[in-house]
């Protein structure tokens, strides 16, 4: 296949949406109301790439019996999302999040029901397919449900495939533990919690020694509404956000992640792809659905425009 394409490795969720007054403290009872359930999760930063523009592929395992699968299948095919490497499995259950938002603070709280995760083990075929990709997308606990996970990874890698990690805090062990797939990846973003988990007490030392071991890469550590730090071995960028009036942050991380690939894999300058991301995040967040950063380049493009979002970015102590 001539045309670029970007492979995503992890589960899709769907969402339900919970509204309480307030946060409780600890033992106390208190009103939640259901408002909607969403297709999201880690398929989210697909729906944005395929929006963009890109050719997208899902490699996942759906429940045969769960009944979001069909909304699940129905929401790929739309957005034009190849299914190639799309498996449904009897007796297998979806992932599910619960997300609850506070009246008072407007913050939200998700909470991750958790599922057994044991996807199909791909063909020879398969992983060719995924080896010939310009980006492979992983969640690192979803990888390590694939038998020999490091086996399969170093047998797609082979193929010229670049490894960009979406590493949540809950996805990894640690930097020291996980090693074998940090000092292999093309691209790794970390968000505020993520980063203190990745650094530990070595603090931005633990990215200087990873940018050692694997000197391609480009680490992104977003920090929300403070915008993003963007690091290599030449380089250490501050790119400040485009101030908006957030209504749901969930799906962000997703859509600065996806932007940034789709820039990456259009050659972009480095520059140019961390603005691009960091105006598509802040969009994203004018919606109350974990997919509203799944919109065209030029809609993006227009938003930037609209906003006159041009900073210079600064450099920063490294």
């Amino acid at each position: 296949m001539d045309k670029p394409y970007v492979v995503t490795l992890g589960r899709s969720v769907q969402d339900e949406y919970w509204e309480a007054e307030h946060y409780p403290m600890a033992g106390e009872k208190i009103s939640v109301y259901r408002r909607e359930k969403v297709a999201g999760g880690f398929s989210n930063s697909a729906f944005v790439m395929a929006a963009l523009g890109l050719t997208c592929y899902i490699a996942e395992t759906f429940g045969a019996e769960d009944e979001s699968t069909a909304m699940h299948q129905q929401l790929m095919h739309q957005q034009g999302i190849k299914t190639d490497l799309v498996r449904t499995k009897q007796g297998y259950q979806n992932h599910h999040c619960v997300i609850l938002k506070t009246a008072r603070s407007g913050e939200r709280t998700i909470f991750s029901l958790e599922q057994p995760h044991q996807p199909v083990p791909y063909t020879e075929s398969e992983l060719a397919l995924i080896g010939g990709a310009d980006w492979l997308l992983v969640n690192l606990s979803d990888l390590r449900c694939f038998p020999h996970p490091q086996k399969m990874l170093d047998t797609v890698l082979r193929g010229g495939v670049k490894l960009a990690i979406d590493a949540e805090a809950a996805s990894f062990e640690s930097r020291q533990q996980d090693d074998f797939y940090f000092s292999r990846c093309s691209f790794l973003s970390l968000n505020e919690f993520a980063y203190q988990k990745f650094c530990g007490d070595s603090g931005h030392r633990a990215i200087q020694q990873l940018l050692q071991r694997a000197p391609n890469c480009i680490v992104a550590h977003t920090l929300g509404a403070q915008g993003s730090r963007i690091y290599t071995r030449d380089v250490a960028l501050q790119v400040p956000a485009l101030p908006v009036a957030a209504v749901d942050t969930t799906g962000a991380g997703d859509t600065y992640n996806g932007a940034f690939l789709y820039g990456l894999t259009n050659c972009w300058p480095l520059e140019k792809c961390a603005l691009f991301a960091s105006a598509a995040a802040a969009r994203s967040t004018l919606y109350r659905d974990p997919r509203g950063g799944a919109v065209s380049a030029q809609v993006v493009q227009h938003f930037i425009a609209e906003h006159r979002y041009a900073p210079v970015l600064k450099q920063i102590s490294r």
